[in-house]
């Protein structure tokens, strides 16, 4: 079994896991805002608010940016398990050069404290400087494209990545205010969309048309092996 379906087996486990649990779990009548700094390596570093609620759940948001750093890791493990070349890896840096993070988590402590579980989506929205150089190479090489484009085919690029989450973890109290977490999970991305601002560059209309196949492809790209494992450390403290 690859990464990508270890990783979606995990979600469902901790999906299933805690739905039977939840159903017998017992009223608390605890209340609890905290505001937490941390990272979800290799997908973000970042901060946000978490709501603890009765019968031990809670809501957490989190925004947060890619570093540049995190992005080649993520790079690296999908282009080891998805078996594509550096031309294609090198088209998805171009992509991840600036990324905005959302994140949206519901959680559960099965035990009243300490160890929890999370599942959540996210939304990433990423710009860069795309060479379509590198397009043409990588997508379209028999395609012609290369002789369309400048001497200079540099334009901007966005994709939106749409992604759910699975984590277990574990919580530590450090005094009555002081939190510190760690988890592991995978993220699984089900979703994308990408568009290359090319007007600038004149195209004639069959560049046009390759780069409307072009933006698909980039978008394929981070759908089909965009699936990455993740470590989340993270230090809170509860307001109340």
């Amino acid at each position: 079994m690859n990464t990508r379906k270890w990783g979606v087996a995990l979600i469902v486990i901790v999906v299933l896991g805690v739905a039977p649990r939840l159903a017998r779990a017992e009223a608390t009548e605890d209340w609890n805002l905290v505001g937490a700094f941390g990272t979800d390596f290799p997908l973000e570093v970042g901060g946000g608010l978490r709501v603890e609620m009765p019968y031990h759940l809670e809501v957490q948001g989190t925004v947060g940016f890619l570093p540049e750093g995190y992005s080649d890791v993520a790079n690296d493990v999908g282009q080891q398990f998805g078996d594509y070349d550096d031309t294609t890896a090198r088209l998805i840096d171009q992509t991840l050069q600036d990324a905005l993070v959302f994140r949206g988590l519901v959680g559960w402590h099965p035990f009243g404290g300490g160890f929890f579980v999370q599942v959540g989506y996210s939304h990433i929205g990423v710009t860069g400087d795309v060479d379509l150089r590198d397009l043409a190479n990588s997508f379209l090489p028999g395609s012609g494209l290369g002789g369309l484009l400048p001497g200079n085919p540099i334009v901007n690029g966005d994709a939106s990545i749409e992604q759910v989450q699975g984590l277990v973890g574990y919580e530590w109290e450090l005094g009555s205010n002081l939190v510190v977490r760690g988890a592991l999970g995978f993220v699984y991305t089900f979703g994308a969309s990408a568009h290359l601002d090319v007007a600038q560059l004149d195209l004639p209309a069959p560049a046009d048309r390759l780069i409307a196949q072009g933006e698909d492809y980039v978008a394929s790209i981070f759908t089909d092996y965009f699936h990455v494992p993740t470590a989340t450390l993270e230090i809170g403290y509860r307001f109340f």
